[in-house]
């Protein structure tokens, strides 16, 4: 027990409880969104939840599992996500292609997820990145 280690008050337990509470939502939600804005906009309330929650240890309350420790197992995480993120967002994107008459609609349909996903490459990882440009070169709707 360190110097400043203490218990959390009823208040504090309650906002804690409610913010891994929170916190874990987003966890689950960023595993199975396939809009890379859907999973920004979770990813974005997750690392609010989280500094909250580091601002509680900061004042020296105690934690059973460290959240800086969870946050790192969950950063270790975010490139298979992203990947994962992305091939769901492709297929869903193909799928909703294929619904259409033409060629032109389908590649406009193409068009507009890939450069939905460029808007995103400074945040993502550059494995995704990379996937996405692999993607987006052999997706051609229309024939040369």
């Amino acid at each position: 027990m360190g110097l400043f280690s203490k218990k959390p008050t009823a208040a504090e337990a309650r906002e804690i409880n409610a913010l891994l509470a929170r916190m874990g939502t987003c966890c689950k939600r960023l595993e199975s969104v396939d809009s890379i804005d859907r999973y920004f906009t979770e990813w974005d309330k997750y690392l609010s939840e989280y500094n909250r929650l580091a601002y509680f240890e900061s004042k020296g309350i105690r934690f059973t599992a460290s959240p800086k420790r969870i946050h790192a197992q969950i950063c270790a995480e975010i490139p298979r996500i992203e990947i994962d993120v992305l091939r769901r967002g492709y297929d869903r994107m193909l799928r909703n292609a294929a619904k259409l008459s033409t060629a032109k609609g389908k590649q406009k349909k193409a068009d507009t997820f890939f450069s939905e996903l460029r808007y995103y490459y400074p945040r993502l990882q550059p494995g995704t990145i990379q996937l996405a440009e692999s993607l987006c070169a052999q997706t051609s709707f229309l024939s040369n």
